[in-house]
């Protein structure tokens, strides 16, 4: 898709083309327009946050190496 786009094919065509929906295409064009790449950026960390802040877990580390 970014290939064609950069070619200055139709979006349309594009979609035909690759067998996707207008919409992909419309994605890639708004994210290297954005960006300059195809992708967007990671917006911060992944996954679910802590649950502790990190002062409670090395409390925790400590307690559990020295009560063991």
């Amino acid at each position: 898709i970014e290939r064609f786009l950069r070619l200055g094919w139709h979006p349309d065509a594009i979609a035909g083309r690759e067998r996707c929906s207008r919409h992909a295409v419309s994605n890639v064009q708004e994210n290297m327009q954005r960006y300059c790449n195809v992708r967007r950026p990671l917006q911060g960390r992944l996954g679910r946050p802590l649950a502790i802040s990190n002062k409670d877990s090395e409390a925790l580390f400590d307690k559990l190496i020295y009560s063991s």
